[in-house]
């Protein structure tokens, strides 16, 4: 798996680069290759987030991070393309049942006493664990208004993602659980340049995630071996992680901060 993302990343710098090497007019001062840090802050009052202590879950203040180191190409005056990487930890909520097997319960009236035995009775249990995901982006980036051109000024960005996660699950013993999701990101922001070399970011951005497309039955495995458990339990874990990744991704408050190297 890593392999294979570390090939794609590599394609897409290969495919930006000779894009814009196939553009005479987009340079900047001679330079049209930036390097940028960016952190999406989302908020996340309802939800777990990556502290450990849960006295600052569900707070005013609550939120998760996505670290997002990137490489940005002037292709033309108005726009740039680029590849980005992400990576974020936070936390995953989910329930699962428990079949404790069969109850016995003991009842009198005063005059009899009547024994009742139910066969199973599962019980409902909720675990929080770690989820730890990775992904990688592509993106283009429109500048807009007459004042703005790459890389400075107003613009709109639309960002394709791909995220791979895994996280130790518990249902109930321990299984460690792997699988993929793609999204896709809008977002508005404006780029400040100092010194013809420094570029300050912010920005908002709004995420969409495929729940149903490109996704499939994750990799659960448990003793150093692929298996499935049980599809039903498994497929609402995923679901679990699905809704996680996508109440991280839906809403971002964006800062960054870039070079114009060459």
């Amino acid at each position: 798996m890593k392999n294979k993302q570390l090939l794609i990343i590599a394609l897409l710098v290969l495919f930006s680069f000779s894009a814009a090497r196939s553009q005479n007019s987009g340079a900047f001062m001679g330079r049209r290759v930036l390097f940028t840090f960016s952190t999406s802050l989302s908020p996340a009052w309802k939800k777990a987030n990556f502290f450990d202590n849960s006295k600052h879950w569900g707070k005013y203040y609550a939120f998760n991070y996505c670290l997002s180191p990137e490489i940005e190409v002037i292709a033309w005056k108005k726009g740039t393309a680029g590849v980005v990487y992400h990576h974020f930890k936070t936390k995953v909520e989910y329930n699962y049942f428990v079949n404790i097997g069969p109850v016995t319960t003991t009842t009198t009236d005063g005059i009899a006493t009547m024994t009742t035995t139910t066969p199973d009775y599962l019980s409902e249990e909720t675990e929080v664990n770690k989820l730890r995901v990775n992904g990688f982006g592509i993106f283009y980036k429109q500048y807009v208004g007459g004042k703005s051109r790459a890389p400075l000024g107003s613009y709109c960005k639309l960002q394709f993602d791909g995220f791979f996660y895994a996280s130790q699950m518990y249902v109930p013993v321990e299984y460690s659980v792997k699988g993929k999701l793609f999204a896709t990101k809008f977002e508005f922001g404006h780029d400040f340049l100092f010194f013809d070399r420094l570029k300050i970011s912010t920005a908002f951005s709004f995420g969409l995630a495929y729940y149903r497309w490109f996704t499939d039955m994750p990799f659960v495995i448990y003793d150093g071996t692929v298996t499935l458990p049980d599809e039903n339990m498994i497929r609402d874990i995923q679901q679990s992680i699905h809704d996680r990744i996508f109440s991280h991704y839906y809403l971002g408050f964006i800062m960054s901060v870039g070079l114009l190297s060459f």
